[in-house]
């Protein structure tokens, strides 16, 4: 979502930090449950981050990337905040003081950036789903028929992960929120490369030398089938439509020259972006 996978790698290491509480303490068991309510919240919408931590219950899922799915995710993220907030300090020891003020950092951080909308401008040659989907499954367990069932869901969720893309990138077309003309070049040539041939069905063929031994020749017959069937009729199209997208409606309003002064609020964008990183 709008700044999941730092805070979820902050949130999961806070939980791990803090110190075992006294049960008298209900402030702060009030405030672990309320950070494992995060951490919990944070990998059920964000599935590609749960799988990246070794979690696999999301392993059939792609984040939502439409736009109720970013606003009711930045609701929701105010509302940590604000139950965040409402503890007095004075309430907690010192070890959960310090975890109180991490965990609204990285929330706050996160809500700084909202008016920026950074989902209008989502994908560049080095990240994005077009390349990050490919990638995720270097990081997914193909062990179990189950491990399977999960990745043709996956490949089947696809489509609507970029379709909520390229509409996230239209709307950044009415904004005035598109990358430099470079950049969306290269993306093209990303884009082409996965929309069509061999080479854009390997990467999702690639899991099916890992099928597990115990199978029948049948099943993994219909697995293998599966798994072709998902990309020929979901995947290749997803790309070959973010392909036309981009050459036709995309790179012509992209920004003639590099630099985030070209983007709307353009000293306050690089302002936060030094901020941040």
């Amino acid at each position: 979502m709008i700044f999941r996978t730092a805070t979820v790698l902050a949130a999961g290491g806070m939980l791990m930090a803090s110190a075992p509480v006294n049960p008298a303490q209900a402030a702060n068991q009030k405030l672990d449950t309320l950070m494992q309510d995060y951490w919990e919240y944070t990998l059920r919408t964000s599935p590609e981050s749960a799988t990246a931590v070794g979690d696999p219950r999301y392993n059939d899922r792609l984040s939502d990337n439409s736009l109720g799915a970013i606003e009711k995710d930045i609701a929701a993220q105010r509302g940590f905040l604000a139950q965040a907030k409402a503890f007095k300090e004075a309430d907690l020891d010192a070890d959960h003081q310090l975890d109180r003020e991490l965990f609204m950092w990285q929330i706050k951080t996160g809500l700084d950036g909202v008016g920026f909308k950074s989902w209008e401008m989502p994908l560049n040659q080095m990240g994005g789903l077009h390349v990050d989907f490919p990638a995720l499954f270097s990081l997914q367990p193909f062990n179990t028929e189950k491990d399977f069932q999960d990745y043709i869901a996956r490949l089947k969720a696809f489509p609507k992960a970029m379709d909520d893309t390229i509409a996230n990138m239209r709307a950044g077309i009415r904004d005035g929120i598109t990358p430099p003309r470079l950049i969306v070049e290269d993306v093209i040539a990303q884009a082409k490369a996965m929309a069509s041939g061999d080479m854009a069905r390997a990467p999702f063929l690639a899991p099916l030398d890992k099928l597990p031994e115990g199978l029948s020749d049948d099943r993994k017959a219909a697995l293998k089938t599966e798994v072709a069937s998902a990309i020929e009729k979901d995947v290749t199209p997803a790309y070959g439509r973010l392909l036309a997208f981009l050459e036709k409606d995309y790179l012509p309003k992209a920004k003639p020259e590099p630099g985030t002064w070209a983007l709307p609020d353009g000293a306050a964008r690089y302002a936060y972006a030094v901020k941040t990183q």
